[in-house]
């Protein structure tokens, strides 16, 4: 099975058909689709998300495990779950540097047995902050229709936006270690002590 380079992440440039892209752009504003959405952890409430279901969620699903199993990033314990539609509002902040699982399953993990994530972008100007092993902090500038996939136990932020950006999540589970939904590791900069959220 393939794994990242050191940076621990790839940006994969238009991997699906622009169609669906848009087609799933389109179902992003429709109004019932925000009807249960919730506030993500930010500084501000100005990010949402919601959960996709049905076509739309076998769709995405289907496509995003398609890539990965094309890339060698796909493992018989690795499966696509919790995906979701990620709304930021005019003015949102970034997020909090964070883990989305706990760091200490890392430490020795086979690549077998480390989850993913995966950010879609709906729209031009996506973007997604990591912080590298080395301590560099990039930001990862996406078009529409990329695709961005990190090693789970990379340090990350969602970005700041000064206009709407709605893009798609999805967890890439493994069977070796259960995520505990909505909880996240915060990490002080200065310190980089960890703080369970």
């Amino acid at each position: 099975m393939a794994h990242f380079d050191a940076c621990r992440f790839k940006r994969f440039e238009n991997p699906f058909d622009m169609d669906k892209v848009e087609a799933w752009y389109e179902m992003s504003k429709e109004p019932d689709v925000w009807g249960n959405s919730e506030y993500v952890f930010n500084p501000d409430q100005l990010r949402k998300q919601t959960k996709l279901h049905g076509k739309w969620s076998d769709s995405v699903r289907a496509k995003i495990e398609s890539l990965l199993r094309r890339e060698g990033l796909f493992s018989p314990s690795h499966s696509v779950t919790d995906v979701v539609a990620l709304k930021s509002f005019p003015g949102c902040m970034r997020q909090p540097w964070h883990y989305d699982y706990d760091p200490a399953h890392f430490k020795g993990a086979t690549v077998a047995c480390r989850p993913l994530g995966v950010l879609i972008a709906l729209q031009d100007g996506t973007r997604f902050h990591v912080r590298l092993p080395s301590g560099e902090e990039v930001e990862v500038l996406l078009g529409k229709g990329d695709v961005l996939v990190f090693d789970g136990g990379l340090l990350h932020a969602g970005a700041a936006y000064e206009s709407e950006n709605v893009r798609l999540h999805a967890y890439i589970d493994v069977s070796c270690l259960k995520r505990r939904k909505n909880m996240t590791w915060l990490v002080e900069p200065s310190c980089d002590k960890k703080i369970v959220h």
